[in-house]
């Protein structure tokens, strides 16, 4: 038995990607035989029964996995939004993770982590604990002092698993045992349950019925690395393509001010530009559903930034138009899967939405080879692919 010890800091009821991307990779992992997972985060939220089973509901988790979540001073800042604090807060989740890291000292075999900052639990482990540690890493960040941690960290560990082959290439110089395992989300379930037609859902979802409706789902003004998720060329699209054409973006924040709306009045399009707030998983599902074409922006177009998203949209069997960054273009596959594009371009994008309208042909090859390659991306797969990894570090 291989005893696997996450460690975070992540705010489990946070809506942010990262925290469905633990949680599922997590219970990937503790349904691979032969494995045990606990996951300690420095939130406290999940103390009760109640709200345990509330956050496996919200991540679609029907098996649940052991959760530790700590009560730490660290929790008292980590909302803060003085820099003073925040930095603190890290601080005082290493010293917390330390402690609970030594007091399961015999209880597991590896330590696994994706967050850079955690350097004191996980270097405790490493050299005073005599741990095996794995570091999943999802990014190159700009910041200096920022890079050389994560770089700091890629050195301790013992095995890196990286979610793109361009991180893999650049971090296999400090540690020759890498993976390439895509942090996937097929789950075609969600879609095979659906069970009312397009124009119901359009109906019950507020949607224009005769419209041809571009769809993007997720976070549409930053990624965590300060890049711009890439939306505003794809409204900028909008006036070069007929008025039946019109974008649905879903998961807007509360209160946020989005630069793609501002340019949507900027440009007269404002009724064809519709941006919907935060909704449930399911609600997502029912408006990818809805959709007649789903759009993948550049999400930043750095070497980690493989969204979440293109691997739900090929479980979706619809029609993808994407971003042709090098991230992407692992997966999605210009005139297969789906149409890949000069994302800077605004023309490429109405172009690429006129053609995968008027080619029938193509348009059913498209869906038919998304739905098809999306049995290469599950959670289980992953959770197969990183237990093979982690037995074959220990054992080598």
């Amino acid at each position: 038995m291989i005893s696997i010890l996450y460690i975070t800091r992540m705010n489990f009821f946070s809506k942010r990607a990262h925290v469905y991307t633990t949680a599922n990779t997590c219970a990937a992992i503790s349904k691979v035989g032969g494995v045990s997972l606990t996951l300690v985060s420095t939130d406290d939220s999940l103390k009760g029964e109640k709200e345990r089973s509330a956050f496996f509901a919200a991540q679609g988790i029907n098996e649940p996995f052991p959760i530790v979540s700590l009560s730490s001073a660290a929790n008292r800042y980590k909302d803060s939004e003085n820099v003073w604090l925040i930095r603190l807060s890290v601080l005082l989740s290493n010293f917390s993770l330390v402690r609970e890291v030594w007091a399961r000292r015999r209880a597991f075999d590896v330590l696994y982590a994706r967050d850079h900052q955690l350097l004191l639990p996980i270097a405790f482990a490493k050299f005073a604990l005599r741990k095996r540690v794995l570091f999943e890493s999802h990014f190159i960040l700009a910041k200096r002092g920022s890079q050389f941690a994560v770089e700091l960290v890629a050195r301790m560990a013992d095995g890196i698993v990286a979610i793109t082959q361009n991180l893999q290439a650049y971090y296999s110089r400090f540690t020759p045992r890498t993976i390439v395992s895509y942090c996937a989300a097929s789950e075609p379930q969600r879609f095979s349950s659906i069970s009312e037609s397009v124009s119901e859902l359009r109906k019950a979802l507020d949607l224009p019925q005769e419209a041809i409706i571009i769809c993007y789902t997720g976070n549409m003004a930053y990624t965590g690395t300060g890049h711009s998720y890439g939306i505003e060329d794809i409204i900028r699209s909008l006036p070069l393509l007929p008025e039946k054409f019109v974008f649905v973006g879903v998961g807007r924040k509360e209160n946020e001010r989005l630069l793609p709306e501002q340019i949507a009045y900027d440009l007269g399009v404002e009724n064809r530009a519709l941006f919907r707030g935060w909704v449930t998983r399911d609600e997502v599902t029912r408006h990818i559903v809805a959709a007649d074409i789903l759009v993948v922006p550049a999400s930043g177009a750095q070497p980690g930034n493989s969204p979440t998203k293109m691997f739900e949209y090929l479980a979706a069997g619809k029609l993808i138009v994407a971003a042709n960054t090098e991230a992407i273009a692992e997966v999605l596959r210009d005139g297969e899967n789906a149409l890949m594009v000069d994302y800077k371009n605004p023309q490429a994008w109405a172009d690429a939405f006129g053609k995968i309208v008027n080619d029938a042909g193509l348009s059913g090859k498209l869906a038919e080879h998304a739905r098809a390659d999306s049995q290469f991306y599950s959670w289980e797969k992953r959770g197969e692919t990183i237990v093979g990894f982690i037995s074959d570090t220990i054992h080598e």
